[in-house]
């Protein structure tokens, strides 16, 4: 089922909380600059996620590779050449999603609702954009060639939470965020549940093939995304639970211990196909989605019946 009961089509779209609001979020996601860097911040999104998951995948095959996160790869775009104009690229890709989420998150361009839940989703595109902030910020640091972090993660994973671990009920704050983080993971399974992503497609300009392979692709790269980051929250709850700030890791640690389970075979070949999956889902929403929202009493409708999952 694509859609729950209360947004079939034809149900009356709910009145706007904020009716100017609304009405300037309009205004800002129908600039087509703005649609460009929403775009290209997709783009960049799904490029970054094609290579991390094309370097674990290489790794699970003994083939090289490396356990990398986001701030890992800019580190190995600024050795090759060109390097400079790609963190260039990179840079304003960042910056170009982060805006993207922030006006989504303000001006409601998605649709969320002024509820309870859809006030949730918008503080989590909120969080959101300020993440890409930092990422943009985190290229602009290697464009310079200022010092930062390990490619990994695990370095900003264990001074976070060496960080938390000062303060008041610190090591219990760095349980909840490793929960936060489980949960989040369960989150991505859920999506795969509620095929969440077809409600964002430009449906009217893709075809019926088109529209299943986008939909698996999601698929696979939420499956893998959740895998990821059930792992993570695990070891961050670890390293609150005992105070012990070096068992946190991140992204690219992650990927290592998927690949250290001997009893598990294939696991990390598995998610790094999946983590691929997901840079080529979101290429592809670089060009299928929807970056303004229509009322939600069109934007479940398919052409020509197109089916659900």
């Amino acid at each position: 089922m694509l859609w729950p009961a209360s947004d079939a089509p034809g149900s009356a779209p709910p009145p706007a909380t904020f009716p100017r609001l609304d009405a300037v979020g309009r205004r800002i996601a129908s600039r087509r600059w703005f649609q460009a860097l929403a775009r290209w911040g997709l783009l960049v999104k799904g490029v970054i996620f094609l290579m991390i998951g094309s370097l674990a995948g290489l790794a699970a095959l003994d083939l090289g590779g490396d356990f990398i996160n986001a701030y890992g790869v800019m580190q190995k775009i600024a050795t090759h050449l060109f390097g400079i104009l790609l963190l260039i690229v990179v840079m304003t890709g960042n910056f170009g999603y982060a805006l993207f989420k922030l006006v989504a998150a303000v001006f409601d361009t998605d649709r969320k609702g002024s509820n309870a839940i859809g006030l949730l989703k918008r503080l989590s595109m909120l969080i959101k954009s300020l993440l890409y902030i930092g990422l943009g910020f985190l290229a602009l640091q290697v464009l310079f060639g200022l010092p930062g972090g390990d490619g990994s993660g695990d370095t900003l994973a264990k001074s976070i939470a060496a960080k938390l671990s000062r303060h008041v009920f610190g090591q219990w704050m760095v349980v909840l965020l490793g929960v936060y983080l489980v949960l989040m993971g369960f989150v991505q399974f859920y999506m795969i549940y509620t095929a969440y992503i077809g409600r964002r497609l430009a449906i009217d300009e893709i075809s019926r093939g088109l529209y299943r392979t986008i939909l698996t692709l999601a698929r696979l790269g939420y499956a893998a995304r959740g895998v990821v980051a059930i792992v993570t929250g695990g070891f961050v709850c670890i390293a609150g639970w005992y105070n012990d700030p070096s068992s946190a890791r991140g992204l690219g640690g992650a990927l290592k211990w998927l690949g250290e389970q001997a009893y598990i075979p294939y696991l990390l070949g598995a998610v790094a196909a999946g983590l691929c999956s997901y840079g080529v889902f979101e290429i592809l929403l670089a060009r299928y989605r929807r970056i303004l929202m229509p009322s939600r009493r069109t934007m479940f409708a398919p052409r020509g019946g197109l089916p659900g999952p």
